[in-house]
């Protein structure tokens, strides 16, 4: 069972499981210079969610899958391809491109190959 979905990639315990998930909303403004005064806002609507997921990944024991999930993620953000994000406790998300994938390797092994792996995804809503 996996715990969210982002297009045909899974968080679940063996690909990429989520250990945190934040989520930032924020309004924009347009800002306009008086003269003698502190600028003017005007409100413009409400710009994009951005969702940042950091997951632990230990490929030997826990996570297998995980390495490969995260190259083909890495291909999926480069194309810019939109993709439904849902949660399986919760409601369907919305589409969502990936706009950062970042990855650190630790506690490496006598072969080079990593014990743990942390990685930080953000998401960022796609409108259209």
């Amino acid at each position: 069972m996996f715990a969210m979905a982002l297009g045909p990639f899974r968080f679940s315990l063996p690909n990429i499981p989520i250990v945190e998930l934040s989520q930032t909303t924020t309004p924009r403004f347009a800002s306009h210079a008086v003269g003698k005064r502190v600028p003017v806002k005007q409100f413009l609507g409400p710009d994009a969610d951005l969702i940042t997921l950091s997951a632990t990944i230990y490929p030997n024991v826990l996570s297998p899958a995980g390495p490969s999930q995260l190259a083909a993620m890495r291909q999926v953000a480069r194309a810019g391809t939109p993709m439904a994000f849902l949660s399986r406790s919760g409601p369907y998300l919305g589409m969502f491109v990936i706009e950062h994938v970042g990855r650190a390797d630790t506690h490496f092994m006598l072969d080079g190959s990593p014990e743990k792996i942390t990685v930080d995804i953000e998401i960022c809503e796609w409108g259209w």
